[in-house]
């Protein structure tokens, strides 16, 4: 049966920005605006710093962007870093929902601020100069929507939580896999890169000059033909460009879809999954990951360069996710307010290679390291599919969760 829903305002039900208290020059745990992934719910990464002001939180509390781009860009997360009756803060760019009790679900919350009965009249309420547009509380406030009784909310937000406990869970995989992969990896190898003597059957050699393709998003001609080529397209397709952003929230919305004929067009560029990809342009600069395994055409979007290498792959994700491996790429960087580096100069680094029966035996060890987290990732890109597909259904009352075996 469906249940009665009525009509609220959000106010009624939710604390926006509660009253707390932190001593001014007290240390405290702060989460910066960058520490937020973008549609993830949970808080990787905190920082202890002296309170000077800032939005203030509890532990179950969500806290949403309230600038350009960072709403737009899905920086919505639910505290889960602090301790019992601990207070944190954050930016002055956060607004805080706290659930009002008895009336409100505090994992229902975090999925309502999240759907687009909250995200997109926040977003339509920006003022401001641009580039510096800020969303308006009183309007956020004052939003009126449905609501369903206190059970069926925990019911909604139980179901959505299983999925994004899952989706936690599988990343606590990866990380202690990555930690393993790399503990085996230091131990062979890192151990001989500063060192100035090389070890008997390795060498030391410019990237370039390995059995490794190297390639850009521009390989096939210039902007202007990739301009008159490639065209960013507002519907789904099988074609999409891998960036990083897409990594960093699963591959669960707002992919760039192209054409065929755009697909065809780079084809230099062509994704088949495990390549690496280096940004290679902006704040991220030097970032590495892999690429992942879709049931879509893949090519590489702007601002990175891409390695592939049935024989160096592993080897050299792990040399250029390691500090050593980033204070070479961080060597060739250039430009302060646009940090970069270039295909050619990338090309001439000169790395550590170890001689190929050992690094044979290391990929043996690695693949089946590499095999499950690539498996918990495409599960994750799955997961966060369907809870983005099922959210802002359940949040409308369109699907029923009394039809749900919870």
């Amino acid at each position: 049966m469906k249940y009665n829903w009525r009509m609220t305002k959000l106010s009624d039900i939710v604390e926006v920005n509660p009253k707390e208290s932190i001593a001014k020059g007290a240390v405290a745990k702060k989460i910066p605006m960058d520490k937020l992934q973008p549609f993830n719910r949970d808080i990787q990464e905190f920082v202890y710093e002296e309170f000077r002001g800032g939005t203030k939180f509890r532990n179950g509390d969500t806290i949403m962007a309230r600038i350009t781009p960072c709403l737009e860009n899905g920086k919505v997360a639910q505290v889960n870093i602090l301790d019992d009756d601990e207070v944190g803060f954050g930016s002055t760019e956060y607004i805080v929902f706290r659930a009002k009790e008895d009336v409100c679900d505090r994992n229902y919350l975090y999925y309502l601020v999240c759907s687009p009965l909250i995200r997109e009249p926040s977003i339509k309420s920006m003022v401001g100069s641009s580039g510096r547009q800020r969303v308006q509380i009183d309007v956020v406030q004052n939003l009126r929507i449905s609501v369903p009784p206190l059970h069926v909310q925990k019911q909604i937000g139980n179901l959505l939580k299983s999925i994004d406990d899952k989706i936690l869970l599988n990343n606590q995989i990866n990380n202690n896999l990555e930690q393993q992969a790399r503990a085996i990896f230091y131990k062979w190898f890192s151990c001989h890169f500063e060192d100035s003597t090389i070890p008997t059957g390795w060498i030391l050699t410019n990237l370039g000059d390995i059995d490794v393709l190297i390639t850009d998003y521009v390989a096939n001609g210039s902007f202007k033909s990739l301009a008159e080529n490639v065209q960013y397209l507002s519907e789904e397709t099988n074609n999409v460009l891998i960036r990083l952003t897409d990594y960093n929230h699963n591959y669960s919305s707002d992919m760039i879809h192209i054409s065929d004929t755009a697909y065809e067009f780079l084809e230099k560029s062509k994704l088949f999954g495990g390549e690496l990809i280096i940004s290679n342009v902006g704040a991220n600069v030097g970032t590495v990951f892999r690429c992942p395994r879709l049931n879509k055409r893949m090519s590489l979007a702007p601002n990175a360069v891409l390695l592939r290498s049935k024989l160096y792959e592993h080897y050299l994700y792990l040399f250029f996710t390691s500090a050593y491996g980033q204070h070479l790429i961080q060597s060739i960087v250039t430009g302060s307010a646009q940090p970069k580096f270039n295909k050619t100069n990338f090309r001439s680094l000169k790395v550590l290679i170890p001689d190929k029966e050992k690094l044979s035996l290391f990929n043996d060890i690695y693949a089946p390291i590499y095999e499950q987290i690539t498996h918990n990732h495409m599960e994750n890109a799955q997961l966060s599919n369907l809870r983005d597909t099922i959210l802002p259904k359940l949040m409308s009352n369109e699907l029923d969760v009394s039809c749900l075996n919870l």
